[in-house]
């Protein structure tokens, strides 16, 4: 059985059933222009929460990345103090053996000069 239209009077004749029709016919409209508008103020808000939503996506997916180039830096930076520490090391050792080189030799100039000492007095005394 067809459904019947808003336009369409159910068995009813007259001018009274048409103005009736119209109103409903109007009201008809007006209600189906008040859904539309309602969906439409819902599918904006969809869009923009999908949009928010987006960006949101884009925005943790550059934070991730930024946090991966900082933790990558994080690990030249470590890589690279410890490449300082052992060059530290390696100098403190050889300023050590310096410093103990140093030593010895002024301990044998001084034993030198102290035998040359002895040399010259015993000459001296000699005479």
């Amino acid at each position: 059985m067809p459904r019947v239209l808003c336009g369409q009077a159910q068995g009813r004749g007259g001018s009274y059933g048409r103005k009736e029709d119209a109103e409903r016919l109007g009201f008809r409209k007006e209600v189906a222009c008040t859904l539309w508008d309602v969906v439409a103020k819902f599918k904006k808000r969809a869009d923009d929460a999908q949009a928010e939503f987006l960006g949101a996506i884009e925005l943790r997916n550059e934070i991730f990345e930024e946090e991966q180039a900082l933790l990558s830096e994080k690990e030249d930076w470590a890589r690279e103090h410890a490449v300082l520490i052992r060059e530290k090391e390696e100098v403190q050792r050889e300023t050590s053996m310096r410093v103990k080189d140093n030593t010895m030799l002024f301990c044998v100039f001084l034993c030198m000069l102290a035998v040359m000492v002895a040399v010259l007095v015993g000459v001296i005394l000699k005479k």
